[in-house]
């Protein structure tokens, strides 16, 4: 699927099995006994961006910047992304 492409309706589970043991038989080979199907979620892709007004410091914003361009980011691009990706861990006393 390229950027542009609108997102497919989804599918049912049986749908999709079936499918995949039909890719498999085409190949010649059976759906091996530990194959697992992986549910994805997919995000609100029409949900409207919302503008925030943040503060960093000169070093920080910096460092955001570059590393958002090493990775080909735009800066919210960069920061949505890490915030997603971002771990709480748990305080253990």
């Amino acid at each position: 699927m390229d950027d542009d492409d609108p997102i497919p309706a989804p599918s049912r589970h049986e749908e999709i099995l079936a499918k995949v043991r039909r890719d498999f038989k085409t190949e010649g080979a059976a759906m091996p006994q530990e194959a697992v199907l992986q549910l994805v979620p997919v995000p609100d892709v029409q949900e409207k961006p919302s503008r925030v007004n943040v503060s960093f410091r000169e070093s920080t914003l910096a460092m955001i910047d570059r590393k958002a361009a090493a990775a080909g980011m735009t800066r919210s691009g960069f920061l949505s992304k890490a915030a997603e990706s971002f771990q709480v861990e748990s305080q253990s006393s």
